[in-house]
């Protein structure tokens, strides 16, 4: 794979802990963040034949997208509420760029309308050699925000296992953005109040909450 990232999107995003949403939801209100759908996600991973992907923080997933048809400033785990599958994403992360906030290439692009539900992906991969390593289930509400000039987008996820986190993402278009993305997402940070940031991915969570038998 080429050195050179200037041709590929860079994704930039630091995440949080929280024992609640409702001031983070508050907050973004008050910033004037608009609210997106509500979704539920089924985020599939995959282990390589050949190498450990966890050892050189990389990631492939089939991620399968339902949407929401109650109002996002509603709980999104109400029963009332009615989902739908959309649509169906296959991403690639590839190793962290250093620096104190995460950065990363991300390779991504939708699988309809050949494949909405992902399983012709999900079997090349499995021929391939590829196995299925777990599926992370996550109810998200995002937000854009365009705080200080930049587009920013902020999710409160609930996930399966793991609990409630906060998420502030960024993209920067190529490397030399990279730093000015990470200090938008800090500053927004700081801005929300939130705390100490949680390094682990949500897949490394959910594999760490699984019950030992």
């Amino acid at each position: 794979m080429s050195d050179d990232l200037s041709a590929v999107p860079i994704e930039v995003e630091q995440k949080f802990r929280v024992q609640s949403h409702d001031p983070v939801f508050t907050a973004l209100l008050t910033l004037g963040a608009i609210a997106l759908p509500t979704q539920s996600h089924a985020d599939t991973y995959f282990g390589h034949p050949s190498r450990d992907l966890a050892a050189t923080k990389e990631a492939l997933r089939i991620r399968r997208i339902s949407t929401w048809h109650s109002n996002p400033s509603q709980d999104a785990d109400s029963k009332s509420s009615q989902g739908i599958l959309c649509e169906a994403w296959v991403t690639y992360k590839g190793p962290y760029l250093p620096g104190g906030i995460k950065a990363r290439e991300e390779l991504e692009w939708p699988l309809a309308p050949g494949d909405p539900r992902g399983e012709k992906m999900q079997r090349l991969l499995e021929s391939l050699g590829f196995r299925e390593k777990a599926t992370v289930r996550k109810v998200r509400r995002p937000f854009s925000l365009d705080w200080e000039g930049r587009p920013l987008i902020v999710t409160l996820d609930r996930v399966e296992r793991v609990g409630d986190h906060v998420e502030i993402e960024a993209i920067a278009a190529q490397r030399g953005d990279i730093e000015a993305a990470r200090s938008a997402v800090l500053e927004l940070a700081n801005r929300l109040g939130m705390g100490s940031p949680e390094p682990r991915s949500y897949l490394t969570l959910w594999l760490q909450s699984e019950p030992r038998g």
